[in-house]
């Protein structure tokens, strides 16, 4: 089984995915998951929404949910896939470590590859705050 769609809430401001899922299919269940994710772990964040125009996020019950949760909703323009650039390098980055991770005897292993993925972000959280910790010493 192959995992080939992975959905990731990204917050812009120090890069970090602050949700995620990953599935078999281009789904509503998938970005349901990866939200919910993002609301428990910032209960009091009201943040702008931004995705492109996939159907999972033009849906009046997901677009009811950020409202209920006070966000505002932003869409990329219809043919400008440059607006929602940040996400698309990032899914690029996901769907090419999956692949180097699917190399080899772990194919039979289908969740190996998100516990690369999550290290992986492990990593890149604590850079960022050891770098913090230079600028403010």
């Amino acid at each position: 089984m192959l995992l080939t769609c992975p959905r990731h809430i990204f917050d812009l401001y120090d890069r970090y995915p602050v949700g995620y899922a990953i599935s078999k299919h281009n789904d509503t269940a998938s970005v349901q998951s990866a939200y919910e994710q993002a609301i428990k772990a910032y209960p009091n964040a009201y943040p702008l929404f931004h995705s492109d125009r996939g159907f999972q996020f033009t849906r009046a019950p997901f677009q009811n949910q950020l409202k209920k949760q006070g966000m505002i909703q932003s869409m990329s323009r219809v043919g400008c896939c440059i607006d929602n650039g940040p996400m698309e390098g990032w899914q690029g980055l996901i769907k090419e470590m999956r692949r180097e991770a699917l190399k080899g005897n772990i194919k039979s292993c289908p969740i190996a590859p998100n516990h690369r993925i999550e290290r992986y972000w492990q990593k890149i959280y604590e850079k960022k705050i050891k770098e913090a910790k230079k600028v403010l010493n």
